[in-house]
C-alpha cells in the first residue's frame, strides 16, 4: 500500500463499478462556447427572418451566459416528484376535502419537519436550540411582511405589535418549555400577526 492511497480506495468493494470519467474543464467549456455559437446563429438567423438586426456578439454573449447561468444553477434544482405520487386516478382520491399524503409530498415533510420539532418541547435544550429560533425567524419574517417591523432594530413596536406573552416567549430566558396549551396559545398568535 503505497502513502497516496486515499481513505474512498480502501473502503472500496470490489463489486463496484468505478465511477464514469467526466469530461475535462477544457472539454465542457468548448463545448458549451459551440453550445452558445450555434444558438447565436439560430437566434441571428430567427432575428433576420422577422426584418430585424441584432449584433451577432450579443447574441453570442446573451447565449454564453444563459448557458453558464443554466450549468451553475443545476445543481440547486429540486429532485423529480416521484411518479407514483403524482400519477392518481380519480377512483384513487376519495374525499376531496382531506389532503392525500403522497410518498414524497413536500407538504408532507415539512409538516412532519415541524411536528418532529415541536415535540422536542419535552425537552428544554433541544426545545431552545432547535424550535425557538425557528418560531422567532416566522415571527420576524411576519412581522416584516405585515407590518414592515424589524424586531432587532425597532424593538418597541415589534413588542407591542407581538404582544407580552409572545415576546416573552421569544426574548425570555430559555426556562421550561411551554406546555401543549401554552404553545397552541403562541401559535395563534403568530398566525393572527
Amino acid at each position: 500500500m503505497s502513502d497516496n492511497t486515499s481513505i474512498n480506495d480502501l473502503l472500496r468493494h470490489e463489486d463496484e463499478a468505478p465511477a464514469p470519467a467526466r469530461p475535462s474543464g477544457a472539454a465542457e467549456l468548448v463545448k458549451t462556447v459551440g453550445y452558445a455559437a450555434a444558438l447565436a446563429a439560430l437566434a441571428e438567423l430567427a432575428l433576420r427572418v422577422t426584418g430585424l438586426a441584432a449584433p451577432y456578439l450579443l447574441a453570442f454573449t446573451a447565449a454564453l451566459a444563459l448557458l453558464v447561468l443554466r450549468r451553475m444553477l443545476r445543481p440547486l434544482a429540486p429532485p423529480p416528484p416521484a411518479r407514483r405520487a403524482l400519477a392518481r386516478r380519480a377512483s384513487d382520491r376519495g374525499d376531496e376535502s382531506t389532503y392525500v399524503w403522497g410518498a414524497m409530498d413536500g407538504l408532507r415533510s415539512a409538516v412532519s419537519r415541524w411536528e418532529s420539532r415541536l415535540e422536542w418541547a419535552q425537552d428544554r435544550d433541544r426545545f431552545a436550540r432547535s424550535a425557538r429560533p425557528r418560531l422567532a425567524e416566522l415571527v420576524d419574517e411576519r412581522l416584516r411582511q405585515r407590518h414592515g417591523i424589524n424586531r432587532a432594530a425597532d424593538p418597541d413596536a415589534a413588542r407591542a405589535a407581538l404582544g407580552e406573552p409572545l415576546w416573552a416567549f421569544l426574548h425570555g430566558p430559555a426556562g421550561r418549555p411551554p406546555t401543549p396549551r401554552e404553545l397552541a396559545a403562541l401559535v395563534t398568535r403568530m398566525e393572527e400577526l
